[in-house]
Order: structure tokens, then sequence, then C-alpha cells
């Protein structure tokens, strides 16, 4: 594509991408990559505290099952 646009009385020199353009395309990448980092390390913090609670949840159940069977208690 020609940087001259064709106008009636002749040609006229089309402007190139500004810096201002570049800055705000920049910080719109940056702000989107931010964004996702931010999601996903709340997603990792959020997984890992429920993988804690299910494991303190297990070990629960199994104390619960050891007191059950060496306790002889039947639940038929």
């Amino acid at each position: 594509m020609s940087r001259f646009r064709s106008v009636s009385s002749g040609y006229r020199r089309v402007a190139p991408l500004t810096k201002g353009v570049e800055v705000n395309i920049l910080f719109i990448i940056i702000a989107v990559v931010a964004i996702i980092l931010a999601i996903t390390g709340g997603l990792v913090q959020s997984l890992n505290f429920l993988l804690w609670v299910g494991l303190i949840l297990l070990a629960l159940a199994v104390i619960a099952w050891l007191i059950r069977a060496l306790t002889g208690r039947n639940t038929t």
C-alpha cells in the first residue's frame, strides 16, 4: 500500500502511525497480559487452598474409619 492517497487536487502524504498510538497499543497488550496473569495466579491460589482442604478432610475420614474399625462398631 502506498503512503500516498489520491485526492482531487493531487497526492497528499498519509501520516504514519504516531508514537501515541504505538504507546496505546503497547499499554493495551501489557494490560491484557497482566489481567491474564492475575486471573491464573488467583486460580492457582484457590486450587492450592482447595487441595489442602481436601487433604485435611481425607485425613479426618481415615482417622474416623480407623476409630470405627478398631472399636469394632458394626453399622449394619
